[in-house]
């Protein structure tokens, strides 16, 4: 990682006085003043405007007249414990303006039902959407119950729909930047929620979904559309009863991510994604859904798709990059033909599906897994049946869509070799390098190599795992004696690292070479190391580069490094970090670093949960070139630099960024180092020809930052390379901290701030010249 004197604490051109020289596009508090209070504007009760709200007087003039009048800042209520029921369309067309109360919109005409949201940036908070009696499904605009029509910005939050003529909640006309949470949709005679038209850059939170027609939430792209529903992301999804459709489902759609679903009780699959010819749907280009569990999938005998179906019913489109993993899969109907499907009918292509991590529990289907595809298009590791291993589903595994139905594979077949029979000594003081290496070079595909528990084994030089489809296992400890040749390279396909602790002697500084990283994953695919503790390193904790894909590191524990705690670089992709447990290292806790001359960046890496305690030197996560980029539920305490930093770097000549998103978490003790300056969140472009574009950074809260500090969050660049498509969201300042919340050099066109708090108030939006 780039080392701390040449990061930009103070950018040059940019001097200790930046707080009085920047721009400050969105908001500041400046030292002196007290946090800005609530957005100012009217307060309106649609009662005092005329409305009855008995559930029995048409409401609906009255109701659109407020809606009609309101101006930007203003807030329109429906006060709790009222009824307004509309006979007709009802729409909010006026941007900047909030609806909330505790009310309830009760549409008596299934035909003309919606209440549509058509402006940007408008809030609907705390209001129920019920509807009269439903005689069939309908399909038209006017009969979605709630309508996101287009627009930026639109906030829908704790919202009740409560019965819908179509779809309980229907997002569509290219609405971008979205965001709906803690939405309960019920008694759909549709989807619960359809994402479709072109829609972006959207985020559901947590929606709970019961008891609907058709699919629970579904993002659904038809090519007529002329481009893809792209950067969704569905978290923590509740979907308990289809009465005939999936739970969840991608049905056209490009970087679309669902994560810790739950989904009980469906008529067809509870996972689905597809690309449809019979609908005239869109391909599929980046599905992964991460975590969770499906039961009772497939309840309807008429359509056969088990629990989870990946599909291709079209000719020339395809269906590529989907991630199915960490998924548990009970109750599916045992009639069903197979609990997992990979199937294509007309000829498309079907490329780099992985279901990985799958749980099979219970009674169900006599068959795990149907595929009409070559084994080259697809990848599954790490399934169970009720508990018990199961092989990867290739070659001569892979039951073809007529294959007969079977019982359960076996265990992975493989010996079990204990380094200490092989003649390792495991004292921690005997050199065990050459019999530990001979182990390793002599594993064949399948084989398990044991470290006792309780033994120590030395080595003075490098290690390799080299063959592939190894694993290495057992509890034992690597101490590495000489800091200048401490690796364990794992360098081949399907290597399993799994409950090891590595260590090191004394070291004397920080190394820097490829032999001094004390875990390096070189390259190659489908690596996995899972709760190993790196305790202590010359460089960083874990080095993954060399191009390595589909890697995962699960449960990884990192202490005591002279480096980074993970570092992730070298063209790196497609890589899963699921709960990395950092403390007290060197510079950075977790980060992906992309330089120009890898001549391609690090790509669709996920970080789940990291725990960052402790930087000497660096930031806490970190981005420093790199693309479709995620980090989620961060905990970062106590870092010298910035907690959450993304970054183009002109003086390390790091690649540009696209896209980075940082979701949810807390950073704590951020930018302890008075001579850098970065504050607990910075995004920087230090570089004349690179971008960094289309980053977020939501639902974070900040305390503790040093208050000498010259800001809580910093958007900078001093370079003129471009910014843009920059979101800093719902982020909480909360105690005490630098007197300004936020500095930017940048125009505010660049940049988009919503929903901060400081100290539990809202911040306002100010727009200084």
């Amino acid at each position: 990682m780039p080392r701390r004197a040449r990061r930009p604490g103070r950018p040059a051109g940019i001097a200790l006085g930046l707080v009085a020289l920047v721009v400050l596009g969105w908001w500041s508090v400046r030292p002196g003043t007290d946090a800005a209070g609530p957005v100012v504007g009217r307060v309106v009760s649609v009662v005092d405007a005329g409305a009855v709200g008995d559930g029995v007087t048409d409401d609906t003039r009255a109701l659109q007249a407020v809606f009609d009048a309101a101006a930007p800042g203003d807030t329109v209520v429906l006060p709790a414990g009222r009824t307004f029921a509309h006979g007709d369309v009802l729409s909010l067309a006026s941007a900047g303006v909030t609806v909330t109360g505790g009310g309830t919109l009760l549409a008596t005409s299934e035909q003309r039902s919606s209440l549509v949201l058509a402006a940007d940036d408008v809030v609907l908070e705390d209001v129920t959407l019920t509807i009269g009696a439903t005689s069939r499904r309908w399909e038209a605009a006017e009969q979605q119950r709630l309508r996101v029509d287009g627009h930026s910005g639109v906030v829908v939050r704790d919202v009740r729909v409560q019965g819908s003529a179509a779809a309980g909640v229907f997002v569509g006309g290219g609405a971008a930047e979205f965001l709906l949470e803690g939405v309960q949709v019920t008694g759909t005679r549709a989807d619960g929620i359809h994402i479709t038209g072109r829609s972006r850059d959207g985020r559901v939170v947590a929606p709970v979904v019961r008891d609907v027609g058709d699919d629970g939430v579904a993002v659904v792209s038809y090519r007529s559309d002329g481009q893809p529903c792209a950067r969704i992301v569905v978290d923590s999804p509740v979907v308990d009863g289809s009465r005939g459709g999936r739970g969840i489902s991608v049905v056209g759609g490009q970087d679309v991510t669902y994560r810790d679903v739950t989904v009980t009780d469906t008529y067809a699959a509870g996972i689905y994604v597809a690309a449809e010819g019979g609908w005239d749907t869109a391909g599929v280009d980046g599905v992964d859904v991460q975590g969770g569990t499906v039961t009772g999938a497939n309840s309807g005998v008429d359509i056969d798709h088990g629990a989870v179906l990946v599909y291709n019913g079209t000719p020339d489109r395809a269906v590529r990059d989907v991630v199915v993993s960490g998924v548990t899969v009970a109750g599916t109907r045992p009639s069903a033909s197979r609990w997992v499907g990979l199937v294509t009918d007309s000829g498309g292509e079907v490329s780099d599906v992985r279901l990985e991590g799958l749980a099979l529990d219970g009674p169900g289907p006599d068959t795990t897994f149907v595929s009409n595809e070559s084994s080259t298009t697809y990848r599954t590791q790490g399934w169970t049946r009720d508990g018990r291993p199961l092989p990867d589903h290739r070659d001569e595994q892979v039951l073809d869509a007529g294959a007969a139905a079977s019982g359960p594979a076996g265990p992975v077949a493989g010996r079990v070799v204990s380094v200490v029979d092989a003649g390792a000594v495991g004292d921690g003081v005997t050199d065990d390098t050459r019999a530990l290496q001979a182990v390793f070079d002599a594993a064949a595909p399948g084989d398990t190599v044991v470290l006792p528990a309780g033994r120590t084994f030395a080595h003075g030089d490098v290690l390799s795992l080299a063959s592939a489809g190894v694993t290495v296992t057992g509890g034992g400890t690597l101490l590495a004696t000489s800091e200048q040749r401490s690796s364990l390279v794992l360098a081949a396909d399907d290597v399993v690292l799994e409950d090891v602790t590595l260590t090191i002697g004394a070291t004397s500084r920080r190394w820097e070479a490829a032999e001094q990283q004390r875990l390096r994953v070189d390259g190659h695919s489908g690596v996995v190391v899972r709760d190993v503790r790196v305790q202590g390193s010359a460089a960083a904790g874990v080095f993954v580069g060399g191009g390595a894909a589909e890697f995962l590191l699960e449960g990884v524990q990192v202490t005591g490094t002279r480096a980074d705690g993970i570092h992730i670089t070298g063209r790196s992709r497609d890589g899963r970090v699921v709960a990395p447990v950092v403390r007290d290292v060197g510079d950075d806790g977790v980060a992906v670093v992309s330089y120009r001359s890898d001549g391609q960046p690090c790509a669709r890496i996920v970080v789940d949960s990291p725990v960052v305690d402790g930087s000497r030197g660096g930031r806490g996560i970190s981005v420093v070139g790199g693309q479709d980029v995620t980090y989620r539920d961060v905990t970062v305490t106590d870092t010298y630099a910035a907690g959450i930093y993304v970054a183009a770097e002109g003086g390390w000549d790091t690649a540009g960024v696209d896209g980075v998103d940082v979701q949810g978490g807390t950073v704590t003790g951020a930018n302890s180092g008075v001579d850098i300056d970065h504050g607990a969140v910075l995004v920087y472009n230090g570089t004349p020809d690179r971008a960094v574009r289309d980053v977020v950074v939501s639902g974070v809260t900040v305390a503790g930052t040093r208050p000498s500090a010259s800001r809580w969050v910093g958007l900078v660049t001093d370079s003129g390379g471009e910014v843009s498509d920059v979101r800093l969201e719902g982020l909480a300042l909360d105690g005490p901290g630098p007197d300004t919340t936020f500095v930017s050099n940048e125009s505010s066109t660049t940049y988009r701030t919503q929903g901060w708090t400081r100290d539990g108030r809202p911040l306002l939006p100010r727009q200084v010249p």
